[in-house]
């Protein structure tokens, strides 16, 4: 038997052995909404109750393309507050979409971890383009620019609709916020942060998610490379 036999036999046996299962969510969710910080809370606006709308935007791939569509009054979803007492994993950190479509309105995630930047906390000497911290284990990583600050925020988690798929948490995804904060350099962002202050602004998000292969898919084809790789040592 040569090694192409093998390989589609291999192939074959892999794909007759793994059961059928709904496809993992995967795509870009993209929105924007509007945040206030602190140097312990991150309150999602309105700051009224415990959660805040955000907006999806176009464009949207894979999964979250039918969640894009243009409809008046739909497309939002809530984000739920950070502070002290937060505990991860966070289940439904984004939750409560209302789409063109009910079988997507139970669509959520759940933030596993947050980005903390290993950078130098702000001292006021930044030059346009350099990075800094306000403080010491803020998640928060602020870039000199021009007109001000830019602010990025990453957080990483995975995707669940039970109504989509029960299996639909077999994905990764990852989180990236940024916002302009014109008028502001990172220092005077830290000033006003550990001075007790609030920082306000608009952001803009993309959440990326990918698939995770299940553990029989990755121990079958492990052993299908092994055997070949026997096989083709034992011929030579």
């Amino acid at each position: 038997m040569n090694l192409k036999r093998i390989l589609c036999g291999g192939l074959l046996t892999l794909a007759l052995a793994v059961p059928a299962s709904a496809d993992p969510i995967t795509g870009q969710l993209n929105f924007t909404g509007a945040v206030r910080v602190t140097a312990t809370t991150v309150d999602w606006v309105p700051l009224g109750g415990p959660e805040g709308d955000l907006f999806t935007t176009f464009p949207g791939t894979g999964y979250f393309s039918q969640i894009y569509l243009p409809t008046s009054g739909v497309n939002m979803g809530d984000s739920i507050d950070l502070g002290p007492a937060t505990v991860l994993p966070l289940a439904k950190f984004l939750n409560d979409f209302t789409t063109p479509f009910a079988v997507y309105d139970d669509l959520s995630f759940t933030l596993t971890s947050i980005a903390v930047p290993s950078v130098p906390v702000c001292t006021g000497s930044e030059i346009v383009g350099q990075t800094c911290v306000a403080f010491v284990g803020s998640p928060f990583l602020l870039t000199r620019t021009t007109t001000g600050t830019s602010v990025e925020f990453d957080v990483f988690g995975f995707f669940v609709d039970p109504t989509y798929s029960a299996d639909s948490a077999n994905n990764v995804a990852s989180g990236v916020y940024s916002s302009q904060i014109s008028g502001l350099t990172p220092n005077q962002i830290r000033l006003t942060i550990l001075a007790g202050q609030p920082v306000d602004a608009s952001y803009s998000a993309q959440y990326t998610a990918t698939a995770v292969p299940e553990p029989l898919t990755l121990t079958l084809l492990g052993s299908g490379l092994l055997g070949i790789g026997l096989r083709a040592r034992r011929r030579r």
